[in-house]
């Protein structure tokens, strides 16, 4: 086990004026699948830890594994191992560990919003919030069952203010009927957050 943090925080919304796409931000913990380019282990990295599938039964891992991983990995982490290229990672939000409580008859576990590369020294690079790229680390070029891809409110032609955000909001928590925790502004290679619903409570977003 290694302490390090393998995908780099957030950065939260500003005033770039690109083309973007508006996914939901889950209430989720950010987890990351990737294969090394030389062993081929599937190896995860979640906060600041990075471990492998082959340590997943030691009792260092299993204390600070997330909740529902493990069974998860059991089931579909052989499968997974097998299905991306040496030198791929998968980035995205894993549920059942926040505030907002998620259906897991209607929802996934794992849901991606990043591809990116792993070298043998565990650095991440070639990091794309594009979905249409995310199939790529997969030999199947198709993305497992088992796991989703985050949920796409809309799109626009450049970044919104907040206070159209605001408004998106507002739309969207009636749409969908439920706690929504925010959005993350995407142009393909940038992701910002707008965040609303902290630690279960309501909030105007912080710059």
């Amino acid at each position: 086990m290694i302490k390090k943090r393998l995908y780099p925080k957030t950065t939260r919304l500003g005033k770039d004026k690109v083309e973007v796409k508006i996914t939901e931000k889950l209430d989720g913990s950010n987890l990351t699948f990737f294969k090394h380019p030389e062993t081929g282990r599937l190896g995860i990295g979640q906060r600041n830890i990075i471990y492998y599938m082959d340590q997943i039964d030691t009792d260092e891992v299993n204390q600070i594994m997330y909740r529902g991983l493990r069974s998860w990995l059991s089931e579909h982490g052989e499968h997974l191992q097998k299905e991306l290229h040496n030198g791929s990672a998968i980035v995205g939000e894993w549920l059942g560990m926040g505030q907002i409580g998620y259906d897991f008859n209607e929802w996934k576990r794992f849901y991606m919003f990043a591809k990116a590369n792993v070298s043998e020294d565990k650095e991440m690079y070639n990091i794309y919030y594009n979905d249409e790229l995310f199939k790529y680390p997969f030999k199947s070029q198709e993305i497992p069952e088992y796991m989703d891809i985050v949920p796409l409110v809309t799109k626009l032609d450049s970044f919104p203010s907040v206070d159209m955000l605001n408004e998106l909001y507002d739309c969207y928590t009636n749409a969908t009927e439920r706690k929504v925790e925010g959005f993350c502004v995407n142009d393909g290679s940038i992701v910002r957050k707008y965040v609303r619903l902290k630690r279960g409570q309501m909030q105007e977003h912080k710059s």
